[in-house]
């Protein structure tokens, strides 16, 4: 009787530590978005009045790829994008009072980007860079004049990772393309005309990060 109450015992001893383990919770994981690494994605958007005085203002919309390096909440990067702009503006632009037609159909940008992560899936960056476009102006039927220009862009903005690789972002960027010249009696009789392609843009997209990992 003795020896069956001693490996009852024993038993019961060497079951205990399991069935413990089975009670206790485990460690909760925090989620941990791995920023670095290569990134695509796609944005739409809109051109308010800008700085030119012609009001380019329109839809815009197109494609962005970049690399980001992540040092703890510090993430650096490099992004280009490239797409369609729908923007066109006007005023008078002469004493004789013409009317002077603007308009550009894409833009695109090569831009740095320097950002901290205030909580772990979420970035708050600043960026700038060079930006290139087409730029259009017609003078009545006097004549008109194209070109494609190259200026600069910054801004900034805020990217959420909302589940593993998949992030959402709001971003604004000011344009300036720098200027068009219709050289005299091309878009007016005797006169050359010049105008500035400034604008400001406002942007929502969606990236996919190829390297952001597991979130633990």
């Amino acid at each position: 009787m003795r020896k069956l109450t001693w490996a009852a015992i024993t038993l019961a001893a060497s079951l205990l530590p399991a069935a413990a383990a089975d009670l206790i919770p485990p460690p909760y994981l925090v989620p941990v978005p791995v920023w670095s690494g290569f990134y695509v994605g796609a944005y739409g958007g809109a051109s308010g009045q800008a700085g030119s005085g012609f009001g380019l203002a329109g839809g815009l919309a197109g494609g962005t790829a970049g690399f980001n390096w992540q040092s703890s909440a510090l993430v650096a990067g490099i992004e280009g994008e490239d797409g369609w702009a729908g923007l066109s503006g006007s005023r008078n632009c002469l004493p004789t009072n013409p009317t002077c037609v603007t308009s550009d159909s894409w833009f695109a940008s090569v831009r740095g980007r320097l950002g901290w992560t205030v909580m772990p899936n979420l970035l708050f960056y600043g960026t700038a860079g060079a930006a290139f476009g087409d730029a259009r102006e017609a003078i009545g039927s006097f004549g008109s004049a194209s070109g494609n220009l190259t200026g600069w862009a910054a801004g900034g903005g805020v990217e959420w990772m909302v589940v593993p690789n998949w992030s959402l972002k709001a971003e604004y960027l000011h344009y300036d393309l720098g200027t068009l010249v219709c050289g005299q009696s091309v878009c007016f009789p005797g006169q050359a005309v010049s105008v500035p392609f400034a604008f400001d843009t406002g942007k929502v997209g969606i990236n996919y990060h190829f390297g952001s990992g597991p979130w633990y």
